[in-house]
């Protein structure tokens, strides 16, 4: 259900981010700040769902492996000899 509402929360956003120059040239700077506000409430009603997801994941299979790290994202090491 989270990944739903994820997915629906994130294409509202960037309508709404599609919208903002069509809307200043409508509105103004009132029409601007409306679509940039309602972009943002977007976005953060999506990091929720994204945390209640992972909360909810972490519920139900409590002996999940942390993701293992890449080389890329490993801790350089310094070798001298």
């Amino acid at each position: 259900m989270f990944l739903k509402l994820r997915i629906l929360f994130t294409i509202l956003a960037a309508i709404c981010l599609a919208l903002i120059l069509p809307a200043l040239t409508w509105f103004g700077w009132p029409g601007l700040a409306a679509c940039g506000l309602v972009a943002l409430l977007f976005f953060g009603l999506m990091l929720l769902c994204k945390q209640s997801q992972e909360a909810q994941e972490r519920k139900n299979n409590p002996n999940a492996e942390l993701p293992k790290e890449t080389e890329s994202e490993a801790p350089e090491e310094n070798n001298e000899k």
